[in-house]
């Protein structure tokens, strides 16, 4: 079952890919609705954003906006492969992230029953 985010977190200096054992930078670390921590790369993040987006995802990238009064707001650049974009808060960007990984957990149980049949 896929779970909830409740909070992203971009690491710029980077972190072991727990997955592949190699070094990334920058790793994203999500915290799902449980408590569990997850570390994904950029190539995990942009298939799980093309899921949820159902367009293929050419790159992303984070921008911090700095209010006159000092509040920063962070906010996701999304950068599809015709060229057109998405300027995304962090809250649908979990929320794409969550579709899309929901969508690859369905087409994998999909496969997995049609090859039972």
């Amino acid at each position: 079952m896929t779970k909830k985010i409740t909070s992203i977190v971009q690491n710029n200096d980077g972190d072991t890919n727990p997955k592949t054992g190699l070094f990334e930078q920058p790793v994203w670390v999500l915290e799902l609705e449980d408590g569990e921590k997850r570390i994904l790369g950029k190539e995990k993040m942009e298939e799980y954003l093309s899921k949820g987006y159902e367009r293929t995802v050419h790159s992303f990238k984070r921008w911090v906006m700095t209010s006159v009064s000092g509040t920063e707001i962070s906010a996701y650049c999304v950068v599809f492969t015709d060229k057109s974009h998405d300027l995304i808060p962090t809250a649908k960007l979990r929320e794409q992230l969550y579709n899309g990984h929901k969508r690859k957990a369905s087409l994998i149980q999909l496969c997995f029953i049609h090859q039972r049949l």
